[in-house]
């Protein structure tokens, strides 16, 4: 599966939401103002690209679970494109990693 696709539009608006906090399908398309069937369509694809995983919580309301999603784990995806070496790839960030790539990031 191509990543470059679940980094742009609805699905990367979902992963920067739920990378703050897990959050369930009605909560994403109340914040993006679209409907719950886009959302549940977008995170099957993100869940089926290892991006995000679900877990069922009960729901004190009706009693019925209810399913939040949270991003898998940390991590970064790469293009690196130079004359030596063009590259790209999704690299699995450690706590050291995740800082450098903030410093990074910071100094642009």
């Amino acid at each position: 599966m191509e990543l470059e696709g679940l980094f742009s539009g609805t699905k990367w608006d979902i992963l920067r939401l739920i990378a703050k906090e897990p959050r369930n399908p009605l909560e994403l398309a109340r914040v993006l103002g679209t409907s719950i069937a886009n959302i549940s369509q977008q995170l099957r694809l993100l869940e089926a690209a290892g991006l995000v995983r679900k877990e069922k919580v009960s729901n004190r309301e009706r009693g019925k679970p209810r399913t939040r999603y949270f991003i898998s784990r940390d991590m970064l995806y790469v293009v690196v494109l130079s004359r030596a070496l063009q590259e790209k790839g999704m690299v699995e960030l450690g706590e050291s990693q995740r800082q450098a790539v903030k410093k990074w990031l910071d100094a642009r």
